[in-house]
């Protein structure tokens, strides 16, 4: 009776096919979690949105980090073809393939650690910054009528770049997780899983 041919990189193909559908597991439960955390703050934000306590900066950060959270799915699916057509193409990760699956998903743990992290530095350094501003501003410290007029020129000239730098950073902030991920991805494996570059 005639045998099914066995071929040498079936073991890799399986490997391949289980470490995928591993993180698409893992991929959405991150998510879940992820999604879960940052709407324990959506209520206290939208409140805050429609009394016109927050500045457009902290708005626009925020918003901005809530959509980079919802194309995290999309990008787990995208990374997650790339990666096996890589792997496909290049073998197995310890023979001049791919990125390892270790690789692969700590590139992606770090995307969604960076996006939450700038989420929250989006809210808590917002908040904080529009609150410290008001106050200010309240006390006429901020270009008030009182202050000398150099001393307006001077504020003006030097109390925005650090806002500006700030909120910039938050922006940022997911973008060094996605080339993280890309990186992780299409990054090569040589010599054996211990040692890549």
């Amino acid at each position: 009776m005639p045998t099914r041919p066995r071929y040498d990189n079936e073991p890799a193909i399986a490997y391949g096919w289980i470490m995928l559908l591993t993180f698409l597991f893992i991929a959405v439960m991150i998510y879940l979690a992820i999604g879960s955390v940052e709407n324990q703050f959506l209520d206290p934000i939208n409140t805050m949105i429609n009394k016109g306590t927050i500045s457009t900066q902290t708005k626009n950060a925020i918003e901005w980090q809530r959509n980079m959270t919802m194309t995290l799915p999309v990008l787990a699916l995208i990374g997650a073809f790339v990666w096996s057509v890589i792997r496909g193409v290049g073998g197995r990760g310890d023979s001049y393939g791919g990125a390892t699956y270790q690789s692969f998903h700590s590139g992606y743990t770090m995307l969604v650690l960076c996006c939450l992290v700038g989420f929250i530095m989006s809210f808590v350094g917002g908040v904080f910054i529009d609150t410290l501003y008001t106050g200010l501003d309240k006390r006429g410290l901020i270009q008030g009528d009182d202050m000398p007029e150099d001393w307006k020129i001077v504020q003006a000239d030097t109390m925005w770049w650090p806002i500006n730098g700030y909120f910039t950073l938050c922006f940022l902030t997911p973008l060094l997780g996605l080339f993280l991920f890309i990186q992780s991805i299409v990054r090569k494996t040589y010599g054996n899983r211990m040692a890549t570059y």
